[in-house]
């Protein structure tokens, strides 16, 4: 949870009063600041200056000028809790409870009159017309290199057309990976030990099972040769026809010419189309 600031006021001794949007209200002393950090340590020649502070737009921080600054989560962090009298008197200044009801008092009166903007997230929020007419665009844009690659497409010496050539290619790979797998099978002979399980009757007349070796026989019954000649053929087939697909990929001419550089950023790009929008 993101903590946002309301008001912010300016004590003696370097101390600042700040109020939070839920409610909550602290004191941060900033002297440890001036002690550890340089930039902080121009307070030390012009006080004056310190009292010139503000809550930044949205109610992220605090500022002063570019250079100084607090964010409110070291505020809400390293602020002192209210009515934390324990650690009021602890500190390096004497705060007693009734200055700090008066501060709260006042930041409260400041918090309501004062209106407060949160600023859009976005860089593009003055343009958001603008964005929404670039983004129709590109879609315009999308169709015309669909219709350009369609086009392409139709125009390919290939039987089956580019994407039925894909398509069956695959299927060409995959059948001839399956011969090659036919071609590399042997006829064989195993004789597992205690592999199978018969029954016989005892002497009592009773059914019981006995245990026997087992003779596995895998038989080929197809022409391996002819299986073997067949999946090099169409491994060979499929192999050209991935060139062939390979090279229209590369050397195929789409009549498409892009708006813009299609290695632009989004920024880049929609700054050329404002570029375009204002000289058409």
């Amino acid at each position: 949870m993101f903590h946002k600031l309301q008001g912010v006021f300016p004590m003696e001794d370097f101390v600042l009063g700040c109020k939070f949007r839920n409610g909550a209200i602290k004191l941060y002393d900033i002297k440890p600041l001036i002690r550890e950090i340089s930039a902080f340590a121009y307070f030390t020649e012009h006080p004056e200056a310190f009292k010139q502070v503000s809550i930044s737009p949205g109610g992220n921080g605090i500022i002063w000028n570019d250079e100084l600054d607090l964010s409110a989560e070291e505020v809400w962090v390293n602020g002192w809790p209210e009515w934390d009298e324990d650690k009021l008197v602890t500190v390096e200044i004497q705060v007693d409870a009734e200055l700090y009801r008066l501060v709260a008092e006042r930041l409260m009166a400041e918090a309501e009159d004062e209106t407060t903007m949160e600023l859009p997230a976005t860089e593009y929020s003055e343009k958001i017309t603008e964005v929404a007419v670039f983004l129709l665009s590109l879609l315009n844009e999308r169709e015309k290199l669909s219709a350009a690659i369609h086009k392409t497409k139709a125009g390919l010496d290939l039987p089956a057309g580019f994407d039925g050539e894909v398509g069956l290619n695959s299927k060409r790979q995959e059948i001839a990976h399956l011969f090659r797998r036919m071609a590399g099978l042997r006829s064989s002979e195993t004789l597992i030990a205690n592999g199978g399980t018969g029954y016989r009757f005892n002497n009592e007349g009773n059914q019981v099972s006995y245990r026997c070796d087992v003779k596995r026989v895998v038989t080929m019954n197809f022409d391996r040769n002819k299986i073997r000649k067949m999946g090099g053929d169409l491994g060979k087939k499929a192999d050209e026809v991935s060139g062939t697909l390979d090279a229209v990929l590369v050397n195929a001419q789409v009549d498409y010419i892009a708006p813009f550089d299609v290695n632009d950023t989004f920024a880049e790009a929609f700054k050329s189309f404002l570029e375009a929008q204002a000289s058409a």
